[in-house]
């Protein structure tokens, strides 16, 4: 799934730690906040130029997709 491989990046790339634990869910460990907003503005930048696209409908399925299948 799509959590499972966040958790596959290493914490000194992304500046946070996700843990699982059974009949708790997940956490969200930020280990440096400084690298963890680079890390987020880079990748968010990366999707939106790879998310664009020409009409409103694409759009919606783009957004529902991510939504419901990652």
């Amino acid at each position: 799934t799509y959590l499972k491989s966040l958790m596959d990046w290493k914490p000194d790339e992304t500046g946070w730690k996700i843990t699982a634990k059974q009949g708790y869910g997940y956490r969200l460990e930020l280990q440096d906040k400084a690298l963890y907003r680079n890390f987020i503005e880079t990748e968010f930048f990366t999707e939106q130029n790879s998310a664009k696209t020409e009409n409103i409908e694409d759009r919606y399925n783009y957004i529902l997709n991510k939504l419901l299948f990652e």
